[in-house]
């Protein structure tokens, strides 16, 4: 048993020798410096990206206005046509039957035309067609009969030679053609004043219709206030004066422009005290009234044309034609004159 024992002994100790050792471990690298090289930038956060604003609402489209004021009219009378929001580019404005077709101009924000109808125009409606750069618009003014009355004149054969002279072709060719460049702003203030300074007389009405020794020769184109030779003729509101001179049928004239195609012409002066290029103010002396030219008798032939087309000038010492006081005082200064 003993011998037995000593045996398994000797077993154990020969197979515990014969396990193989576990491998050592390795020693860690001893460290090493690191190499040279630029020193840490401190880290700086960068900024936000900006927020871009959002897109702005678009502006509305205000669409183009047309008004014709007043939509009806008398024989003789004018009428304003008033545009708002319409391009310039391309702009005409045509009124069927008219033989003179209305100028548009700016004022402020918007664009006005004076259409003028003369006392002979025929009593209907006359259609009005705007057109613009991208757009149209149609619409028409009534014109209502106007009762006139009749002047009848008894003239000398030397009178009526001269009032049928063709020289005066000439003569009204000047006119029309100083009558068609107007200042592009009103040059009045408020209502227009009478031309003479004394209690009025009037001899002719504007648009009576005209026998002379019987024949019709048409229809008159201003008022006449009969006054003694020498009267002072006052400017009705400022304006500048395009025309002074001798004409064979009207005498001494002159015409004013008073700015967006409005002007105002005085016949048969004795005496002129304006030239072509001044500037004149309400209530100035214009000239002195006479009797030169076709006339029988002293007085002041006073007519307002839109262009070239009379219409009947009392009406402007009613009511500043467009309102245009308030308008004026706002011009720029170096507009002013």
């Amino acid at each position: 048993m003993r011998r037995l024992l000593t045996l398994l002994l000797a077993a154990a100790v020969l197979i515990a020798g014969c396990q193989a050792k576990p491998e050592p471990t390795p020693e860690p690298p001893a460290a090493t410096e690191p190499e040279a090289g630029p020193a840490p930038q401190p880290q700086v956060d960068s900024p936000p990206a900006p927020t871009l604003p959002a897109d702005p609402e678009p502006l509305p489209v205000i669409p183009p206005s047309v008004v014709v004021s007043p939509a009806q009219v008398q024989q003789g009378d004018f009428t304003v046509l008033e545009l708002r929001h319409i391009p310039e580019g391309g702009l005409t404005i045509e009124v069927e039957g008219l033989g003179e077709q209305p100028r548009p101009f700016t004022l402020g924000d918007r664009q006005v035309a004076f259409i003028g109808f003369p006392a002979a125009a025929q009593v209907r409606s006359y259609p009005i067609t705007v057109t613009w750069d991208g757009g149209s618009w149609e619409g028409s003014v009534a014109v209502l009969h106007k009762q006139f009355t009749e002047d009848r004149l008894v003239v000398t054969e030397e009178q009526t030679d001269l009032y049928y002279d063709p020289r005066q072709e000439a003569d009204w060719a000047k006119v029309f053609k100083v009558r068609s460049t107007s200042e592009p702003r009103p040059l009045w203030r408020g209502p227009f004043q009478a031309p003479l300074a004394d209690e009025l007389r009037i001899t002719t009405y504007f648009g009576e219709i005209r026998f002379v020794n019987g024949a019709e020769t048409g229809r008159h184109s201003g008022m006449d206030f009969g006054a003694p030779t020498g009267t002072p003729i006052l400017a009705p509101a400022r304006g500048k004066v395009v025309l002074a001179e001798h004409l064979i049928v009207t005498g001494w004239t002159i015409i004013i422009d008073h700015g967006m195609n409005l002007y105002t012409t005085y016949y048969h002066c004795d005496r002129l005290d304006v030239s072509p290029g001044d500037w004149v103010e309400p209530g100035q002396t214009i000239g002195l009234v006479g009797n030169t030219g076709f006339s029988t008798g002293p007085h002041l032939h006073w007519t307002a044309t839109i262009g070239n087309t009379p219409v009947d000038p009392w009406p402007l010492t009613l009511e500043a034609p467009l309102g245009v006081t308030p308008l004026v005082d706002r011009l720029p200064a170096h507009l002013e004159e």
